[in-house]
């Protein structure tokens, strides 16, 4: 018998989102736009809330266990670069009268009030062209299942999808089915997904296996405050990691291990 249980194991949707830039700030960034090398748990949410037309309000509630589940998949290296972002102030005091300047006529003076901050930005390592990103998720609820699956066949989202901010627009395409899943109880071997530390029992030791970790923000209230973080782990090479872990997911040719926090997916 499963340690945890995943509602509607058989009915997960799986798709791809890629883009060619992506930023996923960080929430203890303030002075500088600091990004994860990963989507937050809190990111896939939006992205199925965004072709389903879920208010935000909503979303990571409904998107949470009991209810939702996720995988996250990382399919291309991942690399970060920094650059500095200019930003305009709009406030009221900035704005003008409509004045001519230079033979025409503008509202404010565009001039006034720039603000530079340095911003990570994640970018594909040649020679990809896109941060490709699997995701795959399971829903108690069977009619958000089936409408996530036709909107993704027929690319019909109800707002855009971006990565992290709405300058970084994504596009996403369907994948499959996980009606051959199974789970597989303290496995031990290649996982080919983000792995939170709560499943992870211990080390295999495989030279060259390079892993990296994020402390992320996994799971959020409906007023947007953090409800619960974890330190997970990732390849930004898109490698197979080589652990032992609690529990996992066979669909296909691949080994996932669910982005969730285990205390939530204790039968």
């Amino acid at each position: 018998m499963p340690i945890i249980k995943i509602p509607n194991l058989k009915k997960g949707i799986v798709f791809t989102v890629k883009g060619p830039f992506a930023h996923f700030r960080k929430f203890y960034s303030q002075t500088s736009a600091l990004s994860y090398a990963i989507p937050p748990r809190t990111v896939l949410s939006g992205i199925v809330g965004a072709i389903l037309g879920i208010s935000r309000g909503e979303v990571y509630n409904l998107m949470q266990p009991p209810f939702g589940f996720f995988v996250l998949q990382v399919i291309s290296p991942i690399r970060k670069i920094t650059l500095s972002a200019n930003f305009l102030s709009t406030k009221e005091e900035y704005f003008k009268k409509l004045i001519l300047k230079k033979g025409r006529f503008v509202f404010f003076d565009s001039t006034q009030n720039r603000t530079q901050i340095p911003m990570e930005v994640l970018v594909p390592e040649p020679p990809s062209v896109s941060l490709k990103f699997k995701v795959t998720i399971w829903h108690r609820d069977v009619h958000i299942l089936e409408e996530l699956k036709k909107r993704l066949k027929e690319g019909k989202f109800y707002y855009p999808i971006y990565f992290g901010i709405s300058e970084f627009l994504a596009s996403v395409k369907f994948d499959g089915v996980t009606e051959s899943a199974i789970e597989l109880n303290e496995y031990e071997g290649e996982i080919n997904s983000v792995i939170v530390e709560d499943f992870v029992e211990g080390r295999l030791i495989k030279p060259g296996n390079k892993v990296n970790m994020e402390y992320v923000l996994v799971y959020m209230n409906s007023d947007f405050s953090a409800k619960a973080h974890s330190n997970v782990i990732y390849s930004e090479r898109a490698e197979p990691i080589s652990l032992k872990v609690r529990y996992a997911i066979k669909w296909e040719d691949v080994i996932w291990v669910p982005y969730e926090l285990i205390d939530s997916l204790k039968v």
